[in-house]
């Protein structure tokens, strides 16, 4: 992510506070030693002058980033605005959180941070009585499961839950140091409230699986120098006696995962390579043969689920916008794939959800969502009514009667009631549910949302939205902070922020530029903006700041 402001001064009444602190001079920064490494790469000679810093826990390193904290004290140094903004991100961060409940033999797990903790505490009750128990709430006494200061005092330690097993006796929790990527995989015995022996170190895993008898399960190790691998533990043996299951000869760059489908015939594998392309294979679990790919060495990204005895594929092979396609799984190559829902036009197919019999598909139009309506034949139904400017999904309430939840940037989160009186979805209307989701935590009285156009320097055109209060007047003095990001497939869709609302109450502008690298207009933009094409990022930034000031932002 990137984040540039655009300028130095802010509205009254910030303004003069900026414009005091801006007019002192900037010390001097601290000095950097330089130290020249090459690596020489295709015949290329690359030149290094700070590897020496990639020596995060030297002591020459840690002394050149409190010199740097230091220097940036130094400029910022305390004021009147520092002290209300820390203020007004507080009452916006800051603030009670219960977590969803699950459910694990006899008792309720949750997650709950109260207003003033560090970080959130595991909790757990006895499954109430009744059909339709109250939700555990800031107010209530309950036992603690997992506290991150037991694991470290100056809360450095976050703690997650993870998959008990089938038989409820055991839960696993992840233990994560600070920031880091790896995490610890720890096992309790819910019966005995210790933990077993059995752990696995500080490292990168995924598609963690139990055993349906609850005594091991299958996990993949991602080693960042070996690649990743699918292995087996059995409870009470060591990890050094782990079986490798599948995996061997996919390297560092590459994701592996294996899915066991619901019918208990059929197992999927899956091969992320980068951020470029996927193969996937498929096992007869009962005839016990060999893998057979459902794609391999295709240039294209595909997901793959399965729904009533056939694979179906969402991918943008021969469509950069996506479609969605079904096979056999007896006969699942490409070239006997069907074409259930066809590439659009005007949006990227992001994904689908089939509820009472119909295919509701997600789709994002000029870096908004859309949903649209499919019979399970893949004949079009009509489209669900649309809130501007904002990130949606759809689902089934707990009376089977379609809902519709929204995310934008004025608002966290708000549920709509689809109301159609037995006419078209073209017709029908949103009614907001009670009580609100997420109440708006400020006032958005006189905050607007405008989405502009900007055109880079090959001619491309795309959209940057624009926060701030309305009525301002567009002589340039306005704080103004341009974000964007662009890669990986990565799509900036509207939603909501605190750091955001704070910045437009103080009377700035945020504005959020769509760039190439992303996948908000397919898989074409995604690859306009990765390797060869990357300069194509920058100059989309720049053209985005350069039409701000021309508006007069």
């Amino acid at each position: 992510m990137v984040n540039i402001p655009l300028r130095k001064t802010l509205l009254v009444p910030a303004a003069a506070l900026v414009a005091t602190a801006c007019s002192q001079p900037y010390p001097a920064p601290p000095d950097t030693r330089v130290e020249t490494v090459v690596d020489t790469l295709h015949g290329v000679a690359i030149e290094d002058d700070y590897r020496w810093l990639e020596g995060q826990e030297a002591a020459e390193t840690r002394a050149w980033l409190a010199a740097q904290n230091a220097y940036t004290e130094a400029v910022v140094g305390e004021s009147e605005l520092r002290d209300r903004f820390r203020a007004r991100l507080a009452e916006l961060v800051d603030r009670d959180d219960v977590g969803g409940v699950r459910t694990v033999g006899d008792h309720q797990y949750f997650s709950m941070r109260r207003q003033g903790e560090p970080l959130e505490r595991w909790y757990r009750r006895p499954v109430p009585e009744g059909d339709d128990p109250p939700d555990p709430t800031v107010d209530g006494t309950y036992e603690v499961f997992l506290d991150p200061a037991d694991f470290d005092p100056d809360h450095r330690v976050q703690v997650d839950l993870r998959s008990a097993s089938p038989d409820e006796r055991y839960l696993m929790y992840a233990v994560r140091q600070g920031g880091a990527d790896e995490v610890e995989i720890r096992i309790r015995d819910l019966e005995t409230g210790e933990d077993l022996q059995d752990r696995l170190p500080d490292g990168l895993y995924g598609g963690i699986e139990w055993d349906d008898d609850s005594r091991g399960f299958t996990y993949v190790d991602r080693d960042r120098y070996e690649g990743p691998r699918l292995k087996h533990h059995a409870l009470g043996t060591s990890l050094e006696d782990d079986p490798v299951l599948w995996g061997e000869g996919y390297g560092p760059e590459t994701f592996i995962g294996r899915s066991d489908l619901e019918d208990g015939r059929w197992r999927l594998y899956s091969v992320q390579h980068g951020w470029a392309s996927n193969d996937w294979f498929i096992e007869d679990v009962r005839s016990g043969g060999a893998l057979r790919p459902v794609t391999e060495d295709i240039d294209a990204h595909v997901r793959v689920r399965y729904r009533d005895g056939r694979l179906w594929i969402l991918t943008d092979w021969e469509a950069s916008n996506y479609r969605l396609m079904t096979a056999d799984p007896r006969n699942p190559e490409p070239e006997a794939w069907t074409e259930l829902i066809p590439e659009a036009e005007d949006g990227v197919l992001q994904g689908y959800d089939v509820l009472d019999g119909r295919i509701y598909a997600t789709y994002l139009v000029d870096v908004a969502d859309r949903i649209r309506v499919f019979e399970l034949d893949g004949t079009p139904g009509g489209e669900l009514p649309a809130v501007e400017m904002s990130s949606m999904d759809v689902g089934l309430d707990d009376d089977g009667e379609l809902e519709l939840r929204s995310r934008g940037y004025l608002r966290p989160s708000r549920t709509w009631s689809v109301e159609r009186d037995g006419g078209a979805l073209e017709d029908a209307a949103l009614a907001p549910v009670e009580p609100d989701d997420e109440p708006v935590p400020f006032d958005t009285t006189g905050t607007v949302v405008r989405k502009l156009w900007y055109t880079s320097a090959d001619g491309t055109r795309a959209p940057v939205h624009v926060m701030h209060r309305a009525g301002i007047e567009m002589d340039g003095s306005h704080p103004t902070i341009l974000s964007g990001y662009g890669g990986f497939t990565s799509n900036i869709k509207p939603g909501f922020s605190s750091t955001r609302a704070a910045w437009v109450e103080m009377g700035g502008v945020w504005a959020v530029a769509t760039l190439r690298g992303g996948n908000e207009y397919g898989e074409d933009w995604h690859r306009d903006g990765m390797l060869t094409n990357k300069p194509n990022v920058f100059a989309d930034f720049i053209a985005a700041a350069e039409e701000l000031i021309a508006q007069g932002y």
